[in-house]
């Protein structure tokens, strides 16, 4: 089979990046014929990935998002048409929707798409909301990303978003043959919001990628990989580590990424003198492993509507306790005092004591390393993400060839 996998960039960003490129390698080893496609300006190989050129700046971004682009969706035409593929297997998809639904309908190749975020069902997808000021609660609560009010953005966006987003939503809808969940929370999202033909797969560990160190000697260390962003919590673990330094003198925070509150955070260890939060900045995927055996706990402490947290179960796989906040996905593999501890993100004073204990209680840290271990491998294998993800191509190729 011929699958393309187009995701809206390159850059190695998060977990949507990790899991495209792996699934890449892995439909290859299993004998398809696969590309990637991405917006950028450098590709990562030359054999069988695509470069479409990137938008650069504010204005072109938000043109992108909400409105038709001739040039793009010529760009588009030429690469699907020469590539000729069975089906294209969509992940993140924000920019030129219109352009790439258009060119693939025009060329009857069939679409499915995973679903690696809430920004479909909700254009901030932002809880709590620290980055609007004098923004009104969403009425929703904690679980609004379906609300088409839009109450927990600014007024001036407000008048917009309901038209712009709603309608892109709509054309989403209608064009995509199967929706992919990797958690059973955005599933039912999707369905309340009247998304036809969603399956639930879980991502998935590749056993060659992660390894359990029993022999690992490492004391008191905290481990976290993701973007540098305020909405992903970032701040509330510095803080609570800058705290339990009082009581665990000898602690340690690792931190492996890049984002807009790096400098922040940079400006705080400098003040305070904080040699107890290292930044090691961008570190590859092949790398990461690594980081793992050299902590006892990584923390996933997102403000947002995490969908899945993938971090979380590789984490898992190289037998490294995990802390996760009670958002989105997360509660799908963090299981509470099962195979990791829950903290609610807006609770003060709640992750402070989840560290606590992780760090204090070996007993209690071991069961949950062996609890998280047995769910990865029970759970998310790769045998079972590949066999269904098969399936949901061969189908969506046999329904548009009626």
């Amino acid at each position: 089979m011929r699958i393309v996998q187009y995701n809206d960039t390159y850059e190695q960003v998060g977990g949507t990046e990790t899991y495209c490129n792996d699934v890449l390698l892995n439909l290859e080893k299993r004998g398809h014929d696969v590309y990637m496609v991405a917006n950028g300006d450098k590709a990562p190989r030359a054999d069988n990935h695509l470069i479409l050129p990137a938008t650069k700046g504010k204005i072109a971004d938000l043109r992108s998002k909400y409105f038709f682009n001739p040039t793009f969706y010529q760009h588009f035409k030429n690469t699907f048409s020469e590539l000729q593929p069975d089906v294209v297997h969509l992940h993140h998809n924000r920019y030129h929707t219109y352009e790439l639904f258009k060119a693939l309908a025009e060329l009857h190749i069939p679409v499915v798409q995973t679903i690696h975020d809430y920004t479909i069902l909700c254009p901030s997808q932002y809880y709590p909301q620290p980055y609007f000021k004098n923004a009104k609660p969403c009425s929703m609560g904690k679980e609004h990303v379906i609300c088409s009010q839009n109450t927990c953005v600014p007024l001036s966006r407000r008048l917009f978003y309901p038209i712009l987003h709603d309608k892109k939503r709509t054309i989403v809808r209608s064009r995509i043959a199967t929706f992919i969940a990797p958690t059973t929370k955005i599933k039912s999202f999707l369905e309340r919001a009247n998304f036809k033909n969603v399956v639930h797969l879980p991502f998935y560990i590749n056993p060659e990628n992660w390894s359990f160190d029993a022999n690992r000697t490492v004391k008191n260390t905290i481990l976290f990989v993701g973007r540098v962003e305020e909405n992903k919590g970032i701040h509330v673990l510095v803080n609570a580590v800058v705290k339990l330094q009082q009581t665990i003198p000898d602690i340690q925070l690792l931190i492996i990424g890049k984002g807009a509150a790096l400098s922040s955070i940079e400006q705080q260890i400098q003040h305070h003198q904080l040699s107890c939060i290292q930044l090691l900045g961008t570190v590859s995927h092949h790398e990461v492993k690594n980081y793992f055996t050299k902590a006892n706990v990584c923390v996933v402490p997102t403000l947002d509507m995490e969908q899945f947290g993938l971090v979380g179960i590789e984490a898992m796989a190289s037998g490294t306790a995990v802390i996760g906040s009670d958002r989105g996905g997360i509660p799908e593999w963090c299981i509470h005092e099962q195979s990791g501890l829950l903290f609610e993100p807006t609770e003060e004073g709640a992750i402070l004591k989840s560290l606590k204990r992780m760090l204090t209680n070996h007993p209690l840290r071991m069961n949950l390393v062996r609890g998280g271990m047995e769910l990865v491998k029970n759970k998310y294998t790769m045998q079972q993400h590949f066999e269904g993800l098969l399936d949901i191509y061969r189908n969506a190729k046999a329904l548009k060839s009626v």
